[in-house]
């Protein structure tokens, strides 16, 4: 098993906490500006992506219609599913757990 850098984590968090505060009303442009900056970049974006379409209260319709409300996923089972189950899904589970 490979040594999880520290250097490498504050690199990445340094990236999402930049995009997000210096892009907060700009989906897109806080995504690219993590991507663009390097490092993880996948991780990153999708981390900025997520925090600012909660801080806006919507991810904009040209990022998701193209998903035609299905969603693919890596949960043992379910394979694709429509993205309102996994969001009911996903919500169950918060309150479950709160």
């Amino acid at each position: 098993m490979k040594e999880c850098r520290l250097s490498i984590v504050l690199n990445n968090l340094a990236i999402v906490v930049w995009s997000f505060l210096s892009f907060q009303n700009s989906f897109d442009e806080a995504i690219g500006e993590a991507v663009s900056a390097g490092w993880d970049t996948d991780c990153n974006g999708a981390t900025v992506g997520g925090l600012v379409g909660l801080d806006l209260g919507e991810i904009p319709e040209k990022w998701t219609k193209p998903w035609q409300g299905r969603v693919s996923t890596a949960i043992s089972g379910l394979g694709e599913l429509k993205l309102e189950d996994l969001v009911e899904r996903t919500s169950s589970l918060v309150s479950k757990f709160s």
